[in-house]
């Protein structure tokens, strides 16, 4: 069954395939990107990109809103996170055993690894990094669990993570749900008070009622490139303005 949400305050703003694209309840529209986008935030109020192959950029309402500037050159950056003021990313580089969380402005080092780190999420006044070591307080470096986390989400309260095809709350360690498609990676995002996944073939869910609100078909209506797949790699919840 394939739901369709009409007339949502906020906007899904979508990591997919290298670009950008927003989604209102109702219309998917692509809004741009570098074609290398794999993770987005919205910090004071600007959308924030990171790209497999390095850099922040940050987009602009100038003559063309979806044009980046670059804040940082950096290795792979694997999620961003605004918190508490500040935000942070988190990049990668295997090759030069590069594994870091930095406060994303200025540089400055919060936290390193031994493995990737694939995910950053603040949730109950703190910040959280999940990867391939297990998940961390990142500020005080105090691990809290041992198990794989490539994404993690904050929902009404509760901290959710997934490691491929299952979801499950980060403290108890319950499981939510199991997407079929286990070799992929299930992106998380609360969004108008439902808690949604990317099931890694390009359709996205809401997690809680196990119901699709949004069709991978649909993409092949508004991008030139298709794949068999769709790849997202990540989604927030914003009501940027520029995007609506």
């Amino acid at each position: 069954m394939l739901k369709f949400l009409f007339g949502d305050s906020d906007i899904l703003l979508i990591a997919a395939d290298g670009n950008l694209y927003s989604w209102n309840g109702q219309r998917l529209r692509k809004v741009g990107g570098s074609g290398y986008v794999i993770s987005v935030a919205e910090h004071a109020d600007q959308i924030y990109e990171g790209n497999i192959s390095g850099g922040i950029n940050r987009f602009t309402k100038l003559r063309n809103p979806y044009i980046g500037q670059t804040i940082r050159d950096t290795p792979r950056v694997s999620s961003l996170c605004s918190h508490n003021g500040f935000l942070y990313d988190a990049t990668n580089d295997d090759d030069a055993k590069i594994h870091e969380i930095r406060e994303t402005f200025h540089g400055r080092l919060i936290a390193s690894r031994q493995r990737y780190i694939w995910a950053l999420e603040s949730h109950d006044n703190n910040l959280y990094d999940g990867g391939d070591e297990g998940i961390y307080e990142s500020l005080t470096n105090k691990k809290i669990s041992e198990r794989k986390c490539v994404r993690l989400c904050s929902h009404e309260g509760i901290l959710y993570g997934s490691n491929y095809g299952v979801i499950y709350k980060i403290f108890t360690g319950d499981k939510v749900t199991i997407r079929s498609n286990t070799d992929a990676i299930c992106t998380l995002c609360s969004h108008n008070n439902r808690l949604l996944d990317a099931d890694g073939l390009g359709s996205v869910w809401d997690t809680l009622t196990n119901v699709k609100i949004l069709d991978s078909r649909l993409f092949e209506k508004v991008t030139t490139y298709r794949t068999k797949t769709v790849g997202i790699t990540a989604m927030i919840s914003t009501n940027t303005r520029f995007l609506k």
